[in-house]
């Protein structure tokens, strides 16, 4: 069983390991597919080339954990790994990148080719294949998204479950991502150099069972005051950094993890609101 869509599947775990069954099955079957083990990462391998601790507590309010560490060197690694195989293999347009827990099954790698052989941006770009509220159990919104097809946004919502990168795209972003870690896998800042696109048809969850970078950490509102006001004074250190108008710095680094703050925590009081 092979698919005979153009799309190069890349498998951010290592073969036979993977939490995921359904990933592990088509992973098995799939021609077009290269595994990226994922990187562990110890205190003592924490230097200057690896992270940039100063930059990070600046875009972060804080420095990463060796398993967020790991996972954004991992998920590096992927889009090098997609690059090379899309190298001299022009039929491929795309690079899948599923991270080891993603329920992603034949059926549904198949529907996510088609959409992909129909869908040609003509500009680095990214299609996100992961959504928290329907992963969730947001039957409204899946339902209310059945209707409408693939529609672009410039939300960078928390998530690298399942993604997509063209060709154009992983170009455009591979110079940056050869540089020192300074945030977390989902997104780095020069993600914001593709247009985002988001499939409102196809959604890959994950599968039950502990994050590999444990527990998500959580700024208080004073402390997230603190940051924004330090991540202000770097704006222009950031925009040359990763050759990026201030303004989109602004909106990856600033307002979207403000409306992503704000909107988990007014759902989170609905749902405690609406408890009997």
């Amino acid at each position: 069983m092979e698919s005979s869509f153009n799309v190069l599947l890349v498998v951010l775990g290592s073969k036979g390991k993977l939490r995921s069954k359904s990933l592990e099955n088509l992973a098995n079957n799939v021609a077009q597919c290269a595994f990226v083990d994922p990187v562990l990462i110890s205190q003592e391998d924490r230097n200057s080339n690896l992270v940039n601790e100063r930059l990070s507590e600046v875009l972060l309010g804080r420095r990463l954990s060796n398993s967020e560490l790991g996972c954004a060197v991992t998920h590096k690694e992927a889009l090098a790994t997609a690059a090379t195989g899309l190298k001299n293999r022009d039929e491929i347009k795309w690079a899948l990148c599923a991270e080891d827990d993603a329920d992603l099954d034949y059926e549904t790698f198949v529907k996510i080719g088609r959409e992909l052989e129909a869908f040609d941006p003509m500009l680095p770009s990214l299609v996100t294949y992961y959504s928290a509220r329907v992963c969730g159990g947001d039957a409204k919104v899946r339902a209310r998204n059945l209707r409408k097809p693939m529609k672009a946004s410039q939300h960078w919502s928390s998530g690298a479950v399942c993604y997509a990168v063209n060709r154009d795209g992983l170009k455009e972003i591979l110079p940056f991502a050869s540089m020192r870690v300074d945030y977390v896998a989902d997104w780095p800042i020069y993600f914001s150099r593709l247009k985002r696109f988001v499939s409102n048809q196809i959604w890959v969850c994950e599968v039950g069972g502990p994050s590999c970078i444990g527990k998500r950490f959580n700024l208080k509102i004073s402390e997230r005051v603190v940051m924004h006001i330090r991540q202000l004074g770097k704006l222009r250190k950031v925009s040359k950094l990763y050759d990026l108008p201030v303004r989109i710095v602004i909106r990856h680094l600033i307002l979207a993890p403000l409306f992503r703050d704000i909107s988990g925590r007014l759902m989170a009081f609905r749902s405690n609101t609406s408890k009997p």
